[in-house]
This record gives C-alpha cells, structure tokens and sequence, in this order.
C-alpha cells in the first residue's frame, strides 16, 4: 500500500510539474513559438516503464487535465493520451528499457500520432485543410522540442522508477520483524 501512495504522489508531482512547464513555457521563454510536450513525454515514459495500466492512468490524468484546461471538448485530449499510454505499456514487458535511443524512437512515433491526431480532428475537420502550414508551424517545432526534452525528462523519470525499484525490492527482502 505504501509503495502506491509514494509511486501516485511522485506521479502527481511530475504530472502538475510537467503540465505547469507546457502551459507556461512559451510565455517564460518569447523566442518559443511551441513548447515540448510534456505530459505526452510523461505518458508514454510511465507507459513504457511500469505497463499498461499505469500507462492509462497516468495518460488519462493527463488528457483530463489539458481537455479541463484547454477550453475544448472534454475527453478529445483524454483519448489519445489514453492510447498512448496503453500501446506504450504493451510495450513495457517486451523491449529493453535502459537505452535511450529506443524512448527516443517512441517519443517521435508518439508525436508524430499525436500531432496527427490534433490535426485531422482539430483542424481538418473544421475546414483548416493546410497540412504544410501546420506540419512547418506547429508540428515539426514542437516535435524537436519534445525530443530534446526527452532526453532530459525520461532520463529523470527512469532513475526514479529504478530507485523506488531498489526501495521496494529491499522492504520485500527484509525480514517481517524488521518492518
């Protein structure tokens, strides 16, 4: 029970930290026209590490978090990031996660999914039919960022999955008199 209030509180304090950062960044910082992604970097980071479930709540936080904020539809960004949580998760018991070029690989499948996403149901559909325009604008400079922030934040979030890793693994190994 412990070790699920301390993995939800550290969860609870990336998710705000990162929502935070996205939604304020460009006003911190004039020569952002974008910022990075980070509750997507987040997402598909917690996916991968812990699995599928903790992928869904972790998206699902996050997408109720920018439709609730966002002035939009409630639960347009709760689906995708959802889905990405869950697909990264599946993918959490098959592949290695200590290199880093393979996050690298998904934060740009995830992006490049995302960024499709907000525009074929947010632009395209409304009529807004200029791909080049926003793949030049909006898509590829955000996708640049949030790779580069991916370095940095998955970096972060992995040594604190492997340290709570070691916490719990040591309270498992102790005797039951010691606890």
């Amino acid at each position: 029970m412990k070790k699920y209030l301390v993995r939800g509180g550290l969860l609870a304090v990336l998710i705000t930290a990162g929502f935070l950062l996205q939604t304020n960044l460009p006003g911190l910082i004039p020569l952002l026209q974008v910022s990075p992604n980070l509750l997507l970097i987040i997402t598909f980071s917690v996916g991968f590490l812990r699995g599928k479930i903790a992928g869904m709540i972790c998206g699902f936080i996050c997408g109720i978090l920018l439709d609730s904020f966002g002035g939009g539809i409630l639960g347009y960004y709760t689906l995708i990031f959802l889905y990405i949580g869950y697909l990264n998760g599946l993918l959490a018991r098959i592949m290695v996660n200590d290199m880093i070029l393979l996050p690298l690989g998904l934060c740009l499948i995830n992006e490049i999914c995302y960024s499709l996403y907000v525009y074929i149901f947010g632009a395209f559909l409304l009529g807004k039919s200029n791909f080049g325009d926003y793949l030049r604008t909006i898509a590829m400079p955000e996708l640049i960022t949030t790779l580069f922030c991916t370095i940095i934040l998955y970096g972060l979030i992995l040594f604190c999955n492997r340290k709570l890793e070691q916490r719990e693994k040591a309270a498992i190994e102790r005797p039951a008199l010691l606890r």
